[in-house]
């Protein structure tokens, strides 16, 4: 198979929120636009109970938009299930799903159950299930939701930016400091990156790594380009 013709391997993210294991809403995005270190070592646990909070008042909403474009949703769902193809809807997505109980902190609540999840190429980066209060079945097809999913998003991928320009510029710390080359960095354990990076202005340790990886006198270092950004 030549190259032009031979498929190129995507890594891809995909966020999702789901009900009863089914999807109500996802998002796929590309995973190659980070750093490979980046991209395998996603940590969103400190957006999670933001993100779960706002689902949480979007899907118990009782106003709510439908129309996107002049097309409503919720209507065009309605129909599907009354008239089109009845006998082919095994899942009725505005059937009301089993109530269940939560705890939250010291505190109980009886909702409905639904699931967030961070994936890479399909496994799990993170989920996490959590209750509804009066969930409203039909906002799964609001313009609200949707506009809520797309922020979320877009806030995961400016956080995996930040943090993958951080790594970059870390990267850049560690060859003009230590004279290590882009391989040599890339095998470095993370207590060791840790502590490479702790001890950037610590002369005596500096010495010692680059007598390890047998690098020049740190005066002798040549001048490192600056990465683009």
């Amino acid at each position: 198979m030549s190259e032009s013709t031979e498929k190129k391997h995507q890594n891809l993210f995909k966020f999702g929120l789901y009900q009863n294991n089914e999807p109500v809403m996802e998002r796929i995005f590309s995973a190659d636009n980070y750093n490979p270190v980046v991209r395998y070592s996603v940590d969103i646990r400190d957006r999670i109970s933001d993100i779960i909070s706002k689902l949480s008042k979007t899907l118990s909403r009782k106003s709510l938009s439908y129309n996107l474009q002049d097309y409503n949703n919720l209507d065009w769902y309605r129909n599907h299930v009354k008239h089109d193809e009845p006998k082919k809807v095994i899942y009725n997505k505005l059937k009301q799903p089993e109530i269940v109980k939560f705890k939250k902190g010291s505190q109980e609540f009886y909702g409905a159950q639904l699931r967030i999840g961070l994936y890479i190429n399909n496994h799990p980066i993170v989920e996490r299930d959590f209750g509804v209060i009066d969930y409203n079945t039909s906002a799964r097809f609001s313009k609200e939701l949707l506009d809520l999913i797309n922020n979320i998003v877009s806030d995961i991928q400016n956080h995996l930016y930040n943090v993958d320009l951080k790594h970059m510029w870390d990267d850049y710390d560690i060859i003009n400091t230590f004279g290590l080359n882009i391989g040599q960095i890339r095998e470095l354990s993370k207590q060791k990156r840790q502590d490479l990076l702790r001890n950037l202005k610590n002369y005596d340790f500096i010495k010692r790594v680059r007598l390890e990886y047998r690098v020049a006198n740190p005066n002798e270092l040549e001048e490192v380009e600056t990465p683009n950004i």
